[in-house]
C-alpha cells in the first residue's frame, strides 16, 4: 500500500476478473478526515457505469452541497461572496512541481508536474470543485519515487471551459485522459481520483484498463454497486414507513369495551 500522509483511511485491493493479463491491482480507499477507523467494500468492474455513474455523481454533489448549506451556512454564504483580485503566490511554488499545458483533440489542459521524467507516471484527479492544488502534499511526497502530474480537469483552474453541460458528460472527461497519457509520454499510469475525479478514473478504468497499472480511489465506491446500495437503502426506509404507518392505523381503531355481562 502506497505511504499517505494527512488521510485517515484503509485499503483493499481486487483485480479486473474478464482481463487477468493486465494484472491492474485497485485500491479502495474511503476517507473521512478525523474518523480512526473507515472500512471498504471489494467491488468488481463491468461494462455498466455511463448512465449510472452520471446519476451517482449528480447525487453526490447535491448531498454535499446541501449539506454545507444546512451546517455551515455564513461559510457557505462568504464563499460566494470572496473574489480575489490577485493569484495566490502559494500556487507557484516550485517545490510542487513545474506548470504546464497539453493540447488535446478538444480541450487545452493545465497541469503540474514533479518528480524526475522517466519514472512511473502517478496522474492525479482532483475532485468538485477544486483543482490540482488540493494535490500539493502528494506532489511533495510521491515524487521521490514517480513523475507525478496532476492536471486541473476541463471546466477547472487554468485548463480550457468549453460551454455546454453534452462537454462534462463523465465519458467525455475520461477521454480527455486517454488522450493525456500518451501526450504525457507514457503508456500506461497509477491513477489516483477523489470525488469527481474518482467517477472518471471509473469510467477511464472500465474502458482502458490496459492503460492502468494500479488505481487508488477516494471516496467513491463503484458506480454500479453504489447505485444499487442506495436503493436498497431507500427501499428500506421505505418499508419502514409503511410499517409504521400500519402500526399507527391499528393503535387509533376503535376497540370493543367488555362490560361484564
Amino acid at each position: 500500500m502506497i505511504k499517505r500522509q494527512r488521510w485517515t483511511s484503509s485499503c483493499s485491493s481486487v483485480y479486473i476478473p474478464n482481463d487477468t493479463s493486465s494484472k491492474m491491482k485497485i485500491s479502495l480507499i474511503l476517507v473521512q478526515p478525523g474518523t480512526p477507523n473507515i472500512f471498504c467494500r471489494v467491488v468488481y468492474l463491468d461494462n455498466t457505469t455511463s448512465g449510472r455513474s452520471e446519476i451517482f455523481y449528480a447525487c453526490q454533489v447535491f448531498v454535499g452541497m446541501t449539506k454545507r448549506i444546512i451546517f455551515r451556512p455564513i461559510e457557505f454564504i462568504n464563499s460566494l461572496k470572496k473574489k480575489r483580485t490577485e493569484i495566490p503566490k502559494c500556487l507557484y511554488d516550485p517545490s510542487l512541481g513545474t506548470h504546464g499545458f497539453i493540447l488535446l483533440e478538444e480541450v487545452k489542459l493545465h497541469y503540474v508536474a514533479n518528480g524526475k521524467e522517466g519514472k512511473p507516471l502517478m496522474l492525479l484527479l482532483h475532485g468538485y470543485p477544486e483543482f490540482w492544488y488540493s494535490w500539493k502534499y502528494q506532489l511533495k511526497e510521491f515524487s521521490k519515487d514517480y513523475r507525478v502530474v496532476a492536471i486541473d480537469m476541463r471546466g477547472f483552474g487554468e485548463s480550457d471551459k468549453p460551454s455546454g453541460v453534452s462537454n462534462y458528460k463523465i465519458e467525455t472527461v475520461a477521454n480527455d485522459v486517454k488522450q493525456l497519457i500518451p501526450a504525457l509520454g507514457y503508456s500506461q499510469c497509477t491513477l489516483v481520483g477523489h470525488d469527481m475525479g474518482a467517477l472518471v478514473a471509473w469510467m477511464f478504468v472500465t474502458e482502458h484498463p490496459q492503460m492502468v497499472k494500479e488505481m487508488i480511489i477516494m471516496n467513491v465506491p463503484y458506480p454500479t454497486a453504489a447505485a444499487k446500495y442506495m436503493r436498497t437503502i431507500v427501499l428500506n426506509f421505505m418499508d419502514l414507513l409503511r410499517k409504521k404507518k400500519g402500526n399507527a392505523k391499528e393503535d387509533k381503531s376503535p376497540q370493543k369495551i367488555s362490560t361484564g355481562n
